[in-house]
């Protein structure tokens, strides 16, 4: 039926912007793909493999509009969806190292704080 149809659409698609990602790594078309590809895995319901797409995205593309995009869609992703707020800490506290951005930093020590709060640490 139409729920096959769809999955069968973003397997496709799961290929394709894998493949572009790689491809064009550490550009712009990368980080679209990148950005697809995480929410094609989220469209099959396949949130630890978006989980590992966002992280490495953060990585791969580490700035200001990365973050502001991204970190949103990993804590979701890890702390609501798959219950597991202590990755998407480890996940925050790993780009907390690397910012130089002090509003970045605060906002981030923030989520930190209030995910530690909720696992009652």
């Amino acid at each position: 039926g139409d729920l096959t149809q769809a999955n069968s659409a973003f397997n496709e698609a799961v290929t394709y912007y894998r493949a572009l990602s790689r491809k064009h790594a550490k550009t712009e078309i990368g980080y679209v793909s990148s950005n697809f590809l995480s929410q094609s895995y989220v469209n099959l319901k396949k949130y630890e493999e978006a989980g590992v797409v966002i992280e490495d995205t953060i990585d791969t593309y580490p700035s200001m509009y990365t973050y502001r995009q991204q970190l949103p869609a990993m804590e979701l992703i890890y702390a609501q969806v798959l219950k597991n707020p202590r990755k998407a800490i480890a996940v925050y506290k790993k780009v907390l190292e690397k910012t130089k951005d002090a509003r970045l930093a605060k906002l981030m020590q923030a989520r930190i704080d209030l995910l530690q709060k909720a696992l009652g640490s």
